[in-house]
């Protein structure tokens, strides 16, 4: 939006009449000014924020991390990026993101596509990134088993863990209609957490778990 306004008016020396066209497009500029983004004047609840508009700020992508502003201090601005949602198959939509002063990054909007995969996702939240996914593995052999689990690369740069994952958390899956004979367990190997997956060991008796397993991974 370009806005034309005239600044230095009404000037002492000049006759009004000469000033007075240049009045008028400075108060029309200002009203349209207000109107953008607020509700106008002479209206109910005028001034209030209708919606809200950010300028881009330069070409730093909030999930790879590049382009940032040389000197960031305080709270940034908010910036948008043509990002796709919190799970796999859900289409692309704008989302918002911040940046504080020493490199966080918060996700501020995101939905879960309707009919979309719902068992994994993604979110970032306070900087972190938190992934989640479902293992549909049949443990039922019992014993010790081993395997492993790779962050799906749903986004470029951003997933897997740009830095690192902190760690993982798993939930073992039974049907309450036969439950097992002995506990069982799914186990991290410590070694292997990268910001591109981990190795698991299953521990277990008993031979009904044959549902898999939930995981919860946090990190940068």
């Amino acid at each position: 939006m370009n806005l034309n306004y005239t600044t230095g008016i009404p000037n002492a020396p000049n006759n009004p009449s000469s000033d007075q066209p240049l009045m008028q497009t400075n108060t029309t500029s200002i009203d349209t000014w207000v109107q953008q983004d607020h509700i106008g004047f002479n209206t109910n609840n005028g001034g209030y924020h209708s919606t809200i508009h950010a300028q881009q700020q330069g070409t730093w992508d909030p999930v790879a991390r590049t382009g940032a502003p040389a000197s960031v201090t305080g709270f940034q601005e908010i910036f948008s990026l043509l990002y796709t949602p919190n799970t796999t198959g859900g289409a692309q939509d704008t989302q918002l993101f911040t940046q504080t002063g020493n490199g966080g990054v918060s996700q501020l909007s995101g939905n879960l596509a309707p009919g979309a995969n719902l068992s994994d996702g993604w979110v970032w939240v306070g900087g972190l990134l938190v992934q989640w996914g479902y293992e549909d593995i049949d443990f039922s052999a019992g014993g010790s088993i081993t395997g492993s689990v790779t962050f799906k690369d749903r986004v470029t740069g951003a997933i897997p863990f740009p830095k690192y994952c902190y760690g993982v958390w798993t939930n073992l899956l039974v049907t309450f209609s036969s439950l097992p004979s002995s506990s069982g367990s799914v186990n991290i190997r410590q070694s292997s957490l990268s910001n591109t997956g981990f190795h698991y060991q299953f521990i277990s008796n008993s031979h009904d778990y044959t549902l898999g397993f939930t995981w919860v991974a946090i990190g940068q």
